[in-house]
């Protein structure tokens, strides 16, 4: 879910031509409840679970890629993750939202984000 900030930058990007390809940061926690509008981080932070992901911009697409390597010393579950600008948390996904489902990386292992899209629109115009 695009969270406030989010939708906050996305105008922005409509009104002032602010590209969203700062969109670049990738956080991953362990708490998958539902994500509010009002949210402004991850519920769970998994403490240095944090990705600077490659990201392509195409129409009303972001696609994002990258890959963590959980050097935690325990295995962690992965069930949200936010996408932020260096400012703020822009969208959150979670399991509770069917965004994402959980995912065990065992300590010294690496989880692979190989593509995940998320798709911007102007609901004013439908």
């Amino acid at each position: 879910m695009v969270v406030n900030y989010g939708k906050n930058q996305v105008a922005r990007t409509i009104s002032e031509g602010i590209a969203l390809t700062s969109w670049r940061t990738v956080q991953f926690g362990a708490n998958g409840a539902s994500t509010a509008p009002t949210d402004t981080a991850l519920k769970a932070p998994i403490s240095g679970a944090a990705i600077t992901a490659s990201l392509v911009r195409t129409d009303n697409k972001l696609a994002f890629s990258g890959s963590w390597l959980n050097n935690t010393g325990a295995e962690q579950t992965v069930r949200e993750l936010a996408l932020a600008d260096g400012s703020g948390m822009c969208a959150r996904l979670c399991s509770a939202d069917g965004e994402i489902s959980d995912t065990v990386v065992p300590a010294g292992q690496t989880l692979h984000l190989d593509s995940y899209d998320l798709y911007v629109r102007d609901d004013s115009e439908v």
